[in-house]
């Protein structure tokens, strides 16, 4: 029977048992005949006979025994049953396999010794389940696959049905992996459901806190619910629990397990669960990435219940008016989101299948959704609402959550989400959430702009729609140079725009037509000059004349004395360096002054040069060389002359 040993010694003492001519590894033993251990003890001095092999279809309830080498002895233990004869066309390879399947507890799986007490180090030998007394242990089904040849199955003795395993190293690891990923699926399971609902979780993973909360909680709820269907949603969004949080509950004995098939990335891949740690190369994957954002925005749907309780949490969230306006003009963010995510007029292979998954998947929702609001409004009497904290939407009914559908046999999965949450979540949310690395995997995709374009999701953040009239915009951009200081006749400039903050009245400006096209609409002088306006070397020393004015004028103000005064502190002007300029946001003028170089622009102006200018540019530096070579002709000149007189005189 399955988990007690078998005395085989006595019936096969004399017996060659590794003394047969094995076929070489890739033959399987035929029906006809198989070299097999002689039952009688008449036979035993004699060498094995040939005789007639029961078929491989017999096999079924035989005793699997496993052979182990250890100190010099030869000791047999059962391996387990054979369940079931997979034919040669059917697995595929070449030849037979035997399901050979045992029972034992998860404790006596993972640990065997050999008969001196110490424990082995033989990776078959670990995997062994021993019998044990302890009924109170739940039992785990280990099923072994052995290959039908010579190699690995020796011996088959049909007086007593049993056949000898002579397994390679890793063989029996196989089995063990599943059935210790079993059991792992299980108390991980329930870990992360205990952990959900209990309250003062530890929140110094800010990176992972939020919304592995949202997820897990939502998936506490429906495992208490019962229903299988819904409960198959989130079996791809379960978070890997950390090894700390799971020594934290005592349990090392998981933290153990884990460790011994691979690691907690590994484990977390193979159970469908998110690992905290992502492996190398994770964020290089589009589909990774999509699935990270898919997963992010609907963990943020809240669940409220409408009752006077609530009259001040809503206030809090519509605090905002322009949330208000957003969620009241839901068909028009869906027309602009619909505008964006047609702009390239076609949709390849993966979104078709993800609408055709999704489609069916909704028509169950459909028709489960009625039945449990009516439940929760029988429960509590009070309207129930969802609000999603990212794209700031409103439902009355339950959102459709993602759903990993299995695509094959190989572990292939295709996560399916609403259209209605394919949305690029901002900066300031993932970073309020702590998903740093979400953020960082997004900017080195290219930018929160160009993922949303690749992934074809709608911004979540709201446009500035307030903007985009003129006469809006002039309104905002009185109050923006009322409360900076800046002249009222005169354009902002983009620097002074984001340095305060304003990048809407930027992008509004811009979309208007730009800086120079708003200036003219609206009757404010631009800094920008018009084409081929610094041709003029006069008109670009008066510029950078002002420009210096203006600059030590600010210092005055700032010091309370003239910058760049001589003893008696008369004020000198001087002229601006490359750096001042390009702080100030005058880049035109750093143009013209490369254009005319920056000493001549000097002397124009009748600026001081505080710095050494080198040759300068164009014209200035051809002059700068002739000098530098009349001068050296000159010495040279020089030179000679006092030469010959000095000669003549000696």
């Amino acid at each position: 029977m399955p988990g007690k040993r078998l005395d085989v010694r006595a019936a096969s003492s004399s017996v060659p048992w590794r003394n047969a001519q094995p076929t070489t590894p890739s033959t399987a033993p035929t029906e006809a005949e198989v070299a097999v251990e002689p039952s009688s003890a008449t036979n035993s001095s004699s060498t094995p006979t040939t005789i007639q092999q029961p078929k491989i279809k017999d096999l079924v309830g035989y005793t699997a025994v496993l052979s182990i080498k250890a100190v010099n002895k030869q000791e047999d233990r059962v391996l387990g049953i054979v369940k079931e004869v997979i034919g040669a066309s059917e697995s595929g390879l070449g030849h037979p396999l035997l399901k050979v399947v045992s029972q034992a507890p998860i404790t006596n799986i993972f640990t065997a010794t050999t008969n001196t007490g110490t424990p082995t180090s033989d990776c078959n030998t670990a995997l062994v389940p021993t019998t044990t007394t302890d009924t109170s242990l739940p039992l785990f089904q280990v099923e072994h696959l052995i290959p039908l040849v010579r190699k690995i199955v020796p011996r088959i003795d049909p007086g007593t049905k049993r056949l000898l395993v002579d397994p390679p190293a890793g063989l029996l690891d196989l089995g063990k992996r599943r059935a210790v990923l079993q059991h792992l699926k299980i108390e991980l399971t329930q870990f992360i459901t205990r952990q959900s609902s209990t309250k003062g979780r530890s929140t110094s993973e800010g990176a992972r806190s939020n919304e592995e909360s949202s997820l897990n909680d939502q998936y506490s709820a429906v495992e208490n619910s019962g229903d299988n269907g819904v409960r198959s949603i989130f079996r791809g969004i379960l978070n890997m629990p950390l090894r700390r949080e799971l020594e934290a509950s005592g349990r090392k004995d998981l933290v153990k397990l884990i460790q011994s098939i691979g690691g907690f990335i590994e484990v977390a891949q193979d159970l469908g669960f998110r690992p905290v740690r992502r492996p190398p190369g994770y964020w290089e994957d589009e589909e990774a990435l999509d699935r990270e954002l898919s997963l992010f925005v609907a963990a943020n749907w809240v669940r409220f219940e409408e009752d006077s309780d609530t009259e001040e949490l809503e206030s809090a969230v519509f605090s905002d008016p322009q949330q208000s306006i957003d969620a009241l003009q839901e068909e028009e963010e869906e027309e602009i989101s619909a505008e964006i995510s047609d702009k390239d007029g076609n949709e390849d292979e993966k979104e078709i299948n993800n609408e055709r998954f999704f489609s069916q998947f909704q028509q169950q929702q459909q028709q489960r959704q009625p039945q449990e609001e009516e439940k929760l409004r029988a429960k509590t009497g009070n309207e129930v609402y969802w609000y999603n904290q990212v794209t700031r939407k409103v439902r009355w009914s339950a959102p459709v959550l993602p759903q990993t559908l299995a695509l094959d046999d190989q572990g292939s999965t295709l996560l399916t989400d609403s259209p209605e949450d394919r949305a690029m979540p901002s900066r300031s949310a993932l970073c309020a959430a702590g998903r740093y690395d979400l953020h960082q995997a997004i900017v080195a995709a290219g930018g929160y702009a160009q993922v949303s374009e690749d992934l074809d999701r709608y911004p979540a953040w709201p446009p500035s729609r307030h903007l985009r009239s003129f006469r809006t915009l002039a309104a905002e951009l009185r109050d923006f140079v009322e409360e900076t200081g800046l002249p009222k006749d005169r354009m902002p400039t983009r620097g002074e725009l984001l340095s305060m903050g304003r990048s809407d009245v930027h992008q509004a400006i811009t979309k208007l037509g730009g800086y120079s096209t708003v200036a003219r609409k609206l009757r404010l002088k631009s800094q920008r000059k018009k084409r081929g306006e610094w041709r003029n070397i006069e008109a670009t020393a008066v510029e950078v004349r002002k420009f210096a004015e203006g600059k030590i004028g600010k210092e005055r103000d700032h010091n309370g004395f003239t910058a760049g005064g001589g003893g008696g502190g008369s004020a000198c002007l001087r002229m601006p360096t490359h750096e001042e300029l390009r702080a100030a946001g005058r880049h035109d003028l750093r143009h013209a002054l490369q254009q005319h170089g920056s000493a001549e622009v000097a002397r124009v102006a009748g600026l001081e040069v505080t710095r050494k200018t080198g040759l300068g540019n164009g014209k200035q530096r051809q002059r700068r060389l002739k000098e530098i070579i009349d001068a050296v002709r000159q010495n040279d000149e020089a030179a000679t002359t006092e030469g010959v007189v000095l000669g003549k005189e000696n």
